[in-house]
């Protein structure tokens, strides 16, 4: 029994420490398994902290690609308004490119044209100026034996006298016949008359030759009176009237020579003036001037045809005339052989029988005087007049 006791207690004592090493060996596995268990969730947590950073950089990328689509979108919208931009400045540079191409031919064109003009009247000019000269030349000519003329004429008169003074001395002293002495005398009064008479109508015959040859040279355009200018005088122009127009031809109120009137309801006049003629008072109120108002008046003839009477009560006019108004012409103008004024009314003269300019008025020059503000005429001093007569 003790053996038995002592041999279990032995099987015992080494079955305890196998139990022993298997339970060494058992912790030694549970340490691992612990350790690795451990790592295990040591892993899983860095997983799901990747798995989280890897979420919310999806969630980024796709906000930053969201954002990166909406800026590609609007570059690509200004890239198409950069293009369409583009093809319009395309289209206005071959416009401006057409546009200049067709200003420079005309501007060539009209350069031809004036300087084709310039050529014409530059040898218009020098036309006229050899025919000018050759009229100086013949007239120069011809002064030549008239001067010769006229000192034979005071040689011949000088002779004379001399020859009748010494013929009356040599009788004085010969004649004793006081009748006879008086008598020669007489005679040679009467001589030296008829030659002082002679010499005088040569001298008008000068005169006459030189105006018909100047008359000539005129009328062929190659005298030596300077043309007049087609246009208004600025300087003899009132403060309220404002000329205008290529030509400076039109005349409007703001504060023969024909007019056009554009206003039906105006108040005009177109006359003659003078140089002292105040620039505030009407054409045909001041003495020396006449004028054809708009209302039907002749103004400034002292003329008692039963038509007469005053206007303003101051200035002497004929009334009953043919009124006129916006698109009229309207003519003025004097006879210069008769000294008769002449007035028209779209191309028909009207009734001036005995209305005569002052011969002592000085020279006369075309003037007119618009008293209501707008009213506007248009001028035209020839050649070419709209209607003529």
């Amino acid at each position: 029994m003790s053996e038995e006791l002592a041999n279990f207690q032995a099987i015992s004592v080494i079955k305890l420490e196998e139990y022993q090493k298997l339970v060494n060996v058992l912790q030694t596995k549970i340490v691992g398994l612990e350790e690795h268990q451990q790592n295990l969730e040591l892993k899983e947590r860095e997983t799901n902290k990747k798995s989280e950073e890897l979420a919310n950089f999806e969630a980024i990328s796709v906000i930053k690609l969201e954002e990166y689509q909406k800026l590609v979108n609007v570059l690509q919208t200004k890239i198409v308004g950069l293009e369409e931009h583009q093809q319009i400045l395309q289209e206005l540079h071959h416009r401006e490119r057409d546009r200049v191409a067709q200003l420079e031919k005309d501007m060539g064109r009209l350069v031809d044209e004036q300087n084709k003009k310039l050529d014409d009247l530059a040898n218009n000019a020098i036309e006229k100026a050899l025919q000018a000269k050759t009229a100086v030349i013949k007239l120069e000519e011809y002064q030549k034996p008239v001067n010769a003329l006229q000192t034979t004429i005071v040689g011949v008169k000088e002779k004379i006298i001399a020859i009748v003074v010494t013929e009356l001395e040599e009788q004085k002293l010969s004649n004793v016949n006081k009748f006879a002495e008086l008598e020669q005398q007489n005679a040679l009064q009467e001589t030296v008359i008829k030659m002082e008479q002679y010499q005088k109508q040569q001298q008008q015959n000068i005169i006459d030759m030189q105006k018909t040859t100047i008359a000539v040279l005129n009328e062929n355009g190659i005298g030596l009176i300077m043309p007049q200018q087609n246009r208004w005088n600025s300087s003899a122009c009132h403060r309220g009237l404002a000329l205008s127009g290529p030509d400076r031809l039109i005349a409007q109120h703001n504060g023969l020579n024909n007019v056009t009137v554009f206003k039906d309801q105006c108040n005009v006049y177109i006359g003659l003036g003078v140089n002292q003629m105040p620039l505030d008072r009407c054409v045909g109120w001041c003495k020396g001037t006449y004028a054809y108002g708009s209302h039907g008046h002749f103004l400034g003839h002292a003329v008692d045809d039963g038509c007469r009477g005053s206007f303003n009560a101051a200035h002497p006019c004929i009334k009953g005339q043919c009124k006129f108004g916006g698109g009229d012409v309207v003519g003025c103008g004097v006879d210069l052989a008769t000294r008769q004024i002449i007035y028209t009314k779209n191309g028909r003269c009207l009734k001036t029988t005995g209305l005569f300019v002052d011969s002592t008025s000085a020279d006369l020059f075309p003037c007119v005087s618009l008293l209501r503000f707008g009213d506007k005429i248009e001028a035209n001093f020839g050649p070419k007049f709209e209607y003529k007569f």
